[in-house]
């Protein structure tokens, strides 16, 4: 299944403000004279499913959107290359971007996003190959045969797009820069190695420096080793004396620090004898009052009990006091009870008089109520009759005044684009624009003038030179008619002529070209002057049309106004004042009888009375819950708590009293009783200070004897002068370093040396591998790109043979004749086209009119089924410059050509296609 187009709608498209087309399978034919706007249908099927621009090169809205209008749309319905039907809309703006909505019709899903990708699926032509739809599907108006006839340049660039073969081309020019790499890669690589090579130091030389260079290193290094030696030996006995001197300093210290410890011992141990006898004196009082103490505590242990007695019966106290103000409250509660609810009797009494009274005004109102409802609604029936009355006038009143003010703009509008009509002289233009095509002519003929001039002078300096070393032109020999003559001078002078001549032809080309600027002015008011005189047409139409309608809605209005005045008599009504009176009078009878009001009142009454009968019943509930109440207080109350109180304070006041007396013994016990618990401690501390003492004395007499015994080594090691010695091997040692470090550099730099030759060799080698690497890929790529350069027009070759028999069968097929069609892609005319016949070969561009389009029919007819998957043509006005005789051969045979496809549309105003079209389009 291929793509075909069922339905295009345009709304406000260049000429169409709405038309709707339907197309079938097969041939499509649209039919219509010029301007009906044929084109702009397959125009906007171009912008709509092939993102084509319009014949102005834009695809916004603004350029084909109808003239005063602000918005346009493209809407087709299609099926697609997957058998499905699918509608595209796409909705233009004057001001705002475009909508397009891609929809599948049968699952009704919408795409909004990526619309283009979906479209080239469903089509079948990509975007990036918009060349093959421009120039193949599509063979647009006199524009499908120009195309053969560009510059070579321009046909090869077009035509190799559509047959992919610049693809070739871009691969040649891409391998170019490959081949420059390679080539520069080795050179460099040359070079490189080259400069290392020079550079390259003898290893030989180096190597047998390095070896007389270790041996000195050898016998340093032992001498060396041997004052190591010797410096640590002495290092030895220095650090042994600095011990002794360190532990020497340690038992100095250690001594002094026994004999403080010594006298702190003695200080502290007075101190513990003092608290010991302070100790023994404080356990003496305990035992003098320890009785005392314990009575004490016995009678505070009684006074918290009866404090605690003491609060359990001052709150029994308070809660008697209590109940018996409780009772008194509720009975003077129950006699103000019994008051209120006779109170409350009472006017429950009267509200049911009120009641009564208010229900039998009620049904008398609501009687005449219904009467007044009656005739209100009759008359509201009638009131809304006359409304829809007075609206109509009303609404024909406003017509009648919105066509005046329309009527009064058209006038003006047409006032003022007449005197802007008669401003343009439009025959001075038309005038003035003839001149400039004649003009235009006059420059082309000059500057073909200049061409022949400018060869003239070509000629003429070719023909100076060769004459001017006497030598014949066509014999190229030497020519003894030239001896004598003055050849320089007389070209020389040609030459100038002729340069005048082109001076003066380009100073009248410039005075042309100058008056040429004024064309785009003269077309401006040309095109002004057009559309002012169709605006004026237009105008005229509607102000006739205005004033026709405007005495339809004067006739509508009377009408109206007369059947007003009938329903007015009719319900005996003189006027609609007295109509209005007799509602109001109604309306204002039946808010005097406040029937709501009245039933409100009652329901108010009713609510009091409930309220009332509510608050009886909750007064006597409240009644009895308080004699309950009274009763329970009475129950509650102690009689004899008063005498066991006052009996309670009296025992309290003598256990105080005692307490008091006691207090004195209980004081002093509780000061000593801490202190006498400290005596067996401060005895274990005593104790622990004596033997403490005995062992510091021991202790001082050792260090006593190690300190004169360290003492007297000193004095024998510090005679025997090791520093000195040690000093005179260091400065030895630092001799032997230094011309070690210099030794050693010498070493190091000798190896960094061999290092960097042996480097430098590796590198030399890895060049030389590169670089024969590098030249193999050179020598493969050259080859590789001379083999694309002619592998892309051998390709375009083979398909231009099957377009050129294939076209030559359809020109037969149009025209009746015998010549073939010769597509040629050679180096020096790509993508000509000839037309052989018997002894004779003809360009493309130099065939009459009838035969380039015959020709160009052709060739399209073979390249859309070589080349399109989409199986879809359009011709517009294929017919154009073809002959009677040639357009029945065509229309004959048009449908073998495209009976490949699935659907194609020829757009013509020619009717020699009918018999053939599956279907006519007629605009």
């Amino acid at each position: 299944m291929r793509m075909q187009i069922k339905k295009v709608v345009l709304n406000n498209y260049r000429s169409h403000s709405h038309i709707e087309v339907a197309f079938s399978k097969g041939i499509n034919l649209i039919l219509g004279k010029n301007g009906r706007g044929k084109t702009s249908i397959l125009e906007a099927i171009g912008l709509a499913l092939f993102h084509m621009t319009d014949r102005t090169g834009k695809t916004k809205g603004k350029t084909f959107m109808k003239y005063g209008e602000k918005e346009s749309s493209i809407f087709i319905e299609f099926l697609g290359n997957d058998g499905r039907e699918y509608s595209i809309f796409h909705h233009y703006f004057l001001k705002k971007p475009k909508v397009s909505i891609l929809k599948d019709m049968q699952t009704e899903e919408e795409y909004r996003d990526n619309i283009e990708e979906k479209l080239e699926e469903l089509c079948g032509v990509k975007a990036e190959y918009r060349d093959i739809y421009e120039n193949v599907i599509v063979a647009k108006q006199n524009d499908f045969i120009n195309i053969f006839k560009e510059t070579p340049e321009n046909r090869a660039r077009v035509f190799n797009k559509i047959f992919n073969t610049e693809i070739y081309n871009k691969l040649f020019i891409d391998l170019k820069g490959f081949v420059e790499q390679y080539l520069k890669e080795k050179e460099m690589l040359e070079v490189e190695e080259n400069t290392l090579r020079l550079t390259l130091e003898n290893k030989e030389e180096r190597m047998e420096m390095l070896q007389q260079n270790e041996e000195k290193w050898k016998l340093y290094a032992l001498k060396k080793e041997a004052r190591l030696e010797e410096k640590q030996k002495i290092a030895k006995k220095i650090e042994q004396y600095e011990f002794i001197k360190r532990e020497f300093e340690t038992i100095k210290s250690k001594f002094s620090f026994q004999e403080q410890k010594i006298r702190q011992n003695k200080k502290e141990l007075q101190e513990r004898l003092v608290l010991a006898k302070k100790a023994k004196k404080a356990r003496f009082l305990l035992e003098e009052h320890q009785e005392s103490y314990q009575l004490y505590m016995e009678l505070d242990k009684k006074i918290q009990e009866k404090k605690q007695e003491k609060n359990f019966l001052q709150k029994r106290r308070e809660e008697n006091q209590k109940l018996e103000e409780e009772n008194r409250k509720l009975e003077l509660l129950i006699k103000n009870n019994q008051i209120e609810e006779e109170v409350l009797q009472e006017r429950i009494t009267e509200q049911q008089v009120l009641l009564l009274d208010l229900e039998t005004r009620i049904e008398e109102d609501q009687k005449q109520q219904k009467e007044l409802q009656t005739s209100l609604a009759r008359l509201q029936s009638f009131w809304k009759e006359i409304e829809i009355s007075l609206e109509k006038q009303k609404k024909w009143e406003q017509e009648n005044f919105n066509l005046q003010q329309k009527q009064s703009l058209q006038e003006k509008n047409h006032k003022q684009k007449t005197e802007e009509l008669l401003k343009l002289n439009i025959v001075e233009i038309q005038s003035f624009l003839q001149e400039i095509q004649e003009d235009k002519a006059e420059i082309q003929g000059k500057k073909e003038r200049i061409a022949v001039y400018q060869q003239n002078i070509e000629d003429y300096q070719f023909a100076m030179h060769t004459l001017g070393q006497k030598i014949c032109p066509f014999l190229k020999e030497t020519c003894e008619n030239m001896k004598g003559h003055e050849v320089d001078s007389y070209f020389q002078g040609e030459i100038q002529k002729t340069k005048k001549l082109m001076e003066t032809l380009q100073h009248e080309i410039k005075a042309l070209e100058e008056k040429l600027k004024k064309e785009f002015v003269y077309r401006k008011q040309e095109a002004s002057y057009q559309l002012l005189q169709k605006e004026v047409q237009e105008l005229e139409k509607d102000i006739l049309q205005t004033e026709i309608l405007w005495k339809e809605i004067l006739l509508e209005r009377e009408r109206e106004q007369y059947s007003f005045q009938t329903l007015l008599s009719q319900h005996n009504f003189a006027s609609l004042e007295e109509l209005q009176e007799k509602l109001r009078n109604l309306e204002d009878a039946l808010l005097l009888l406040k029937i709501e009001e009245k039933e409100e009142e009652w329901k108010s009454l009713q609510k009091k009375q409930e309220i009332l009968q509510e608050r009886v019943e909750k007064l006597q509930k409240d009644r009895m819950s308080s004699l309950e109440r009274q009763k329970q207080n009475i129950l509650n109350i102690q009689e004899d708590l008063e005498e066991i109180w006052l009996e309670f304070l009296k025992e309290m006041e003598s256990l105080e009293t005692k307490m008091l007396s006691l207090q004195t013994s209980y004081r002093i016990y509780l000061e000593n009783r801490k202190i006498a618990d400290n005596l067996e401690e401060e005895k274990g501390k005593i104790r622990v200070l004596l033997l403490e003492r005995d062992n510091l004395r021991i202790s001082q007499r050792e260090v006593n004897e190690k300190y004169r015994l360290l003492e007297k080594d000193l004095e024998q090691r510090e005679q025997e002068n090791w520093k000195d010695k040690l000093m005179e091997v260091e400065r030895e040692l630092l001799a032997v370093n230094e011309i070690l470090g210099e030794l050693g550099e010498k070493l190091k730099n000798d190896k960094q040396v061999l290092e960097k030759i042996v480097l430098q060799e590796e590198k030399i080698a890895g060049l030389s591998k590169k670089r024969n690497k590098i030249e193999r890929k050179y020598k493969k790529a050259e080859s590789l790109r001379k083999n694309i350069k002619e592998m892309g027009t051998q390709v375009s070759k083979n398909m231009l043979h099957y377009i050129s028999e294939g076209a030559s069968i359809n020109f037969h097929k149009i025209t009746g004749r015998s010549e073939r069609i010769y597509w040629s892609n050679e180096e020096k005319d790509k993508y000509q086209v000839y037309l052989l016949g018997e002894n004779r070969k003809i360009e493309y561009q130099l065939l009459s009119g009838g035969e380039q389009v015959s020709v160009a029919i052709a060739i399209r007819g073979t390249m859309a089924q070589y080349f399109s998957n989409s199986k879809f043509m359009i011709l517009d006005e294929p017919t154009n410059n073809l002959d009677i005789e040639k357009r029945k051969l065509l229309a004959e045979y048009i449908g073998e050509i495209l009976n490949h496809l699935e659907q194609s549309i020829i757009v013509t105003h020619d009717d020699s296609f009918r018999e053939m079209a599956e279907k006519i389009i007629e605009l």
